[in-house]
């Protein structure tokens, strides 16, 4: 067990990160003495650069955020006697069925000059984050930036417990460029990581529960093609598109979903041979239920094979996602 995490969906980089430490840099020769009072300072995102924003990319699993680093090497006058630019990514990788996930940082060099054309020296960790539980510091990965090249820390991180926990790690690095008084900071992290061991999931696992995911449906899907139909008129009738417009909420109490779905699909429809009755809000929705007479639900009658099948894909879509009670999604039908 190397830290502990916590969930999702991850914002990005930003801030600045430290320096510290003292390693790779110029020849001997070139050295600066330390009475020349050269500072090293970090920063990420806008920090760094107006030129290129930050830009992240969420799934319910995966999260990914890319900005822009520079590395300064200034005199005690404030003139600039080093500089390296480059770029910062974070990624995490998630398992919907593990309390065990990875997390990486890359930093990659792409222009080092003056004092820092010979590179700097790099020591990454990863904190647990504010709330995580029975953290363990990760081991600290060693490195160097260097025009070209591309430096990696990668760790594990898990989370303990039974218990819905939301972590949001941080990495925390000390680069250092020789003869220059290093600088510390952190970047922005990513968003938190919700991990839970609830008994209606199955296994515990972690997810970014800010990113809502989509239910997909194909009317060209045969083994559904009806419900999907369903699913696509209901949306563009019902009163504010529940599910397209605006998301659906997942409901777990099942004397409620029992309810919702009575309410809908009423006991007086008839049902012909060979087809069942499909509600739209699904009834396992907080939107389900709702009086059909004012535009807010729908009922039709559909193959019972297909209306099943589209069932049991609403709770596997459930489950892969952690779509715990109250957790919003979306539907589409195409």
């Amino acid at each position: 067990m190397k830290s502990t995490l916590g969930r999702a969906p991850l914002v990005a980089l930003a801030g600045a990160l430290v320096a510290t430490g003292l390693s790779v840099g110029p020849s001997p020769a070139a050295v600066p003495s330390a009475s020349e009072g050269l500072r090293s300072a970090i920063a990420f995102g806008p920090a760094a650069s107006s030129a290129r924003a930050r830009t992240t990319s969420y799934t319910r699993t995966r999260g990914t955020s890319s900005e822009p680093f520079v590395l300064t090497v200034t005199d005690t006058r404030g003139k600039i006697r080093g500089r390296m630019g480059g770029t910062a990514t974070q990624s995490e990788t998630l398992n919907s069925k593990s309390h065990d996930w990875t997390r990486t940082l890359e930093i990659k060099i792409v222009s080092a000059s003056g004092l820092a054309a010979g590179g700097a020296s790099i020591t990454t960790k990863l904190t647990c984050g504010k709330g995580a539980l029975r953290c363990q510091p990760s081991k600290a990965v060693k490195g160097t930036l260097r025009k070209g090249k591309v430096y990696t820390a990668s760790w594990t991180v898990h989370s303990p417990g039974d218990k819905v926990v939301v972590h949001r790690p941080v990495p925390v690095a000390a680069i250092s460029v020789i003869g220059a008084t290093p600088a510390r900071s952190t970047p922005m992290t990513l968003r938190g990581v919700r991990c839970d061991s609830v008994s209606y999931l199955g296994r515990p696992g972690c997810v970014y529960a800010s990113w809502l995911p989509t239910f997909a449906l194909s009317r060209t899907d045969r083994a559904i093609r009806e419900a999907a139909q369903h699913v696509y008129d209901a949306q563009r009738r019902i009163k504010g598109q529940p599910g397209l417009s605006t998301p659906l909420h997942r409901l777990t109490n099942k004397s409620r979903i029992g309810k919702n779905r009575a309410a809908v699909c009423k006991k007086k429809y008839p049902r012909p041979k060979g087809r069942s009755c499909d509600e739209y809000p699904m009834a396992s929705t907080r939107e389900g239920g709702k009086d059909e007479a004012r535009g807010l639900s729908s009922h039709r009658m559909i193959n019972a094979k297909q209306n099943s099948k589209a069932g049991t894909r609403l709770n596997q879509f459930y489950g892969n996602n952690r779509i715990m009670d109250g957790d919003g999604f979306f539907a589409k039908a195409t």
